[in-house]
């Protein structure tokens, strides 16, 4: 059972204060979030007193395993809120830019400050590097690609990216940032100096529960936990989970098996995320036989990795990989009788 070590009340101010960096894990399913939940997030802050509850935030994190001082907070779970927050943040930044208050010395100022106490919050420097002041996004993901976009986004360079080169997640970050400048325009438009003031209030006194685990192995316990209870999870979330804790003990395979678990998201991201779950089914019972997908994960567990070795599971994962772009190209071709 996973060790809950501690459990404490922040806001997301004094969060960002308290904790320069945070990370993304590699067992993560891609940011996700849609127009609607967008929509109901953006709401809720604005519709809602200061101080408004968002949830809880589940995090690893000792103090005595640290190897580094500023070594990122791994977020197990928030990545839609947190990244969320942090687009808005910076569309709230962008708002404020362009208010044209030349003549108002004391609201310029007011708007100088706003906007560097909104770079203290999504950015954070780089000590140990004296030769360079590069502001650098306090969220980090996994996958080199999902940096890079979302560092251009928050610094304000998305006309530099290249959407053609993106997967559709990655060029859901960029369509979230749309979404949410529209909703704020439409928000501030009768007074945008005082309403975008009070709207970064609010975003920066947000709550919620820090809830801390003490070891990556309570990470793999606590996504168990997840399924058993029926949250969140699919059969694909799940097989995920189990190959890369297998795995774990052996850095070169384990970032081989992340890289073709990657490749397969972005394909079945592309065509229908929704796809991915039941191809893993219908690729078990073309090798195997029947199996129903509330049996699928702990079938799998037992027969590919359970009890098998590091390349075992290396080649079961590959072999999925490959069989993916099969069942895709078949789902996405036109065939004549």
């Amino acid at each position: 059972m996973a060790n809950f070590s501690r459990l404490e009340d922040y806001n997301f101010s004094s969060l960002c204060k308290t904790f320069e960096r945070f990370e993304i894990p590699k067992f993560q399913r891609p940011y996700s979030w849609k127009n609607k939940q967008l929509q109901d997030f953006f709401s809720s802050i604005v519709e809602n007193e200061n101080n408004y509850f968002v949830g809880n935030i589940i995090s690893i994190y000792n103090k005595t395993d640290r190897t580094e001082e500023f070594e990122p907070i791994q977020i197990i779970d928030w990545q839609q809120r947190i990244t969320t927050i942090l687009l808005l943040l910076s569309v709230i930044k962008s708002q404020f830019s362009k208010i044209d208050l030349w003549e108002d010395i004391i609201k310029t100022k007011i708007i100088k400050w706003k906007i560097n106490l909104i770079e203290a919050l999504i950015f954070w420097r780089d000590l140990e590097d004296t030769e360079s002041d590069t502001l650098l996004p306090i969220l980090s993901f996994n996958k080199k690609e999902y940096n890079i976009v979302f560092n251009k986004i928050l610094l304000w360079e998305i006309q530099d990216i290249n959407l053609s080169s993106l997967w559709d997640n990655e060029k859901r970050i960029i369509s979230n940032f749309n979404i949410l400048n529209k909703l704020v325009e439409s928000h501030i438009k009768e007074d945008p100096l005082n309403i975008l003031v009070t709207l970064l209030t609010k975003v920066r006194e947000l709550q919620f529960i820090f809830i801390w685990v003490s070891s990556d192995n309570d990470i793999y316990w606590i996504f168990e936990w997840f399924n058993a209870t029926g949250l969140w999870l699919s059969v694909a979330d799940l097989i995920k989970n189990t190959v890369l804790k297998h795995t774990k003990n052996n850095s070169e395979i384990q970032n081989n098996v992340n890289f073709l678990w990657d490749e397969m998201e972005d394909l079945f991201s592309s065509t229908n995320i929704s796809l991915f779950p039941k191809f893993i089914r219908y690729q078990w019972i073309a090798n195997n036989w029947y199996i129903s997908l509330s049996n699928l994960y702990w079938k799998i567990n037992d027969e590919k990795i359970k009890w098998k070795t590091e390349i075992a599971v290396y080649d079961y994962v590959e072999e999925l990989n490959r069989d993916s772009k099969i069942f895709l190209w078949l789902m996405n071709s036109d065939f004549e009788e």
